[in-house]
């Protein structure tokens, strides 16, 4: 009986991404962590610390688009969605 061989091969490199916070229309949260891959240890991103500050922003920020949000219905959030995917 044979049996396959599994050759070990360097994975391929993986492109790190650094993601921010948008709060508003304030990008913050720019010192973070790291997110390792658990395979290979390697850092892939790096994702915000958000302060209490930044969290209390966030939320005060949400607030105060729901109403606008609400408004547009299913259909424009849909179609919101799908045309900043274009």
């Amino acid at each position: 009986m044979s049996t396959a061989s599994t050759a070990s091969r360097d994975p391929e490199p993986v492109e790190r991404y650094a993601f921010g916070m948008l709060v508003g229309d304030e990008l913050c949260g720019t010192a973070g962590r790291d997110v390792e891959d658990p395979s290979t240890g390697d850092s892939v991103a790096m994702v915000p610390d958000a302060s209490r500050e930044d969290v209390d922003r966030a939320v005060q920020a949400a607030r105060r688009a729901q109403p606008g949000w609400q408004a547009l219905g299913i259909d424009g959030r849909s179609e919101l969605f799908s045309s900043s995917l274009i």
